[in-house]
């Protein structure tokens, strides 16, 4: 069952929701707490896709898919990869992948270990200028594996530092210079290692680089198809998630356009809500699609 619906397209609604994130990666729920607020939620499948970790799968022997079948939910077995595409950062999803998969675990290691030594330096600088405001202890914190900035800006903001997570980001960018740099895949490569762990990839949220001028949806989605990629994400909330960037006319003007590209490509269509906080995910798979 859950195979056939991820990659039927038309899926319109958060009953099927295929990205969200756990604490393994920069989400804030344990993922067994995930799977139980989606079953309580009736969201009838889901993917936990962290970044660069398939450890919500490897978690206490794979006991996340006796909580899943507890929580009358299907669960999906999946990845987010950060790749790269002429300098910009791209993100592509893999559903249905082997979390046992040597090649995938080797990748996730090695990422995972370039982003604990880059957010230590980031929490050290972070500290120096406002003065020790954050414990290591409330950043690397168990079963977390892909430590992100967001594991660093989102604790700033529920005490109120930053007025929002976009004047944070701003802030790092101007204040916060770490020397770890992060090697990603290209697009191309990310697929062949989501394909050699059994999964399908899916372009995530493309309309961020459409907005922001990097990606050409047309020419890129056709070059990625060539390289194997199977599906885009089309159904996103692009309005409640980034409302600085799209109002509700604009998400619906580039889902729209995504939506019309991946026919006329042959790419399946996929549906995310990118959550990542309990709140968050509580008021997306609320929302009628």
């Amino acid at each position: 069952m859950a195979q056939r619906q991820l990659w039927e397209a038309g899926i319109l609604r958060f009953a099927t929701d295929l990205h969200v994130h756990s604490i393994l990666s920069d989400g804030e729920l344990h993922p067994f707490d995930v799977v139980r607020l989606a079953g309580a939620a009736g969201v009838q499948t889901i993917a936990i896709a962290d970044h660069e970790s398939v450890g919500a799968f490897l978690l206490e022997n794979g006991q996340i898919t006796i909580v899943a079948r507890e929580a009358g939910v299907d669960l999906i077995p999946a990845i987010e990869i950060d790749a790269a595409v002429r300098g910009h950062e791209i993100h592509v999803l893999g559903h249905g992948v082997d979390p046992s998969s040597p090649l995938l675990l080797e990748h996730c290691r090695r990422v995972q270990a370039l982003r604990r030594t880059r957010t230590e330096e980031e929490l050290a600088q972070l500290n120096e200028r406002l003065n020790g405001v954050l414990a290591a202890e409330e950043v690397f914190v168990p079963p977390r594996e892909t430590f992100m900035r967001p594991n660093l800006i989102l604790p700033l903001l529920d005490r109120g530092i930053f007025s929002s997570y976009a004047a944070a980001a701003r802030w790092f960018r101007e204040h916060i210079r770490p020397t770890t740099t992060l090697v990603r895949p290209t697009v191309p490569e990310a697929i062949a290692l989501i394909h050699a762990a059994g999964g399908r990839a899916a372009i995530a949220h493309p309309a961020y680089g459409m907005v922001e001028g990097w990606l050409n949806l047309e020419s890129d989605l056709s070059a990625f198809a060539a390289a194997g990629l199977d599906a885009v994400e089309t159904d996103y909330p692009y309005a409640v998630c980034s409302p600085h960037m799209f109002d509700t006319a604009g998400e619906a003007a580039a889902i729209d356009r995504i939506r019309t590209m991946a026919k006329a490509i042959g790419l399946a269509e996929t549906v995310g809500s990118d959550g990542h906080r309990q709140a968050e995910l509580r008021a997306r798979w609320a929302i009628e699609r």
